[in-house]
């Protein structure tokens, strides 16, 4: 997430627990060039996404490039107002809405467990 954030693109997390039909009704609505996974639920991630999605795994990406999780990323131009995060509702009132959060409420998160 943090590498996300730093180069100034927008994430959201999925649970891999969900049913595949929730799943895919959320990449749907995202329709995401990229879904970074892990090697325990890379498959699930295959199975939901849309054709054209590309799937990578982390693991193999730091393998592949020699790093390290904790390889420094260069910050970019970012504003405290520019989006960072889609979160799904539960959808418990009807069909499920995403919420949008900038780069200020995220980092005002992460420095709140600091």
């Amino acid at each position: 997430m943090l590498g996300v954030l730093k180069a100034g693109c927008i994430f959201s997390v999925l649970n891999a627990t969900e049913p595949l039909a929730r799943m895919r009704e959320a990449l749907q609505d995202l329709a995401p060039s990229l879904i970074l996974t892990d090697a325990a639920t890379g498959s699930i991630a295959r199975e939901a996404a849309s054709q054209g999605t590309v799937v990578a795994c982390f693991e193999d990406l730091l393998k592949d490039a020699g790093l390290r999780g904790d390889a420094p990323i260069a910050p970019g131009d970012i504003a405290p107002t520019d989006l960072a995060v889609l979160l799904r509702t539960s959808g418990s009132t009807g069909r499920p809405k995403w919420v949008m959060q900038n780069h200020r409420n995220i980092l005002h998160q992460a420095y709140r467990h600091i």
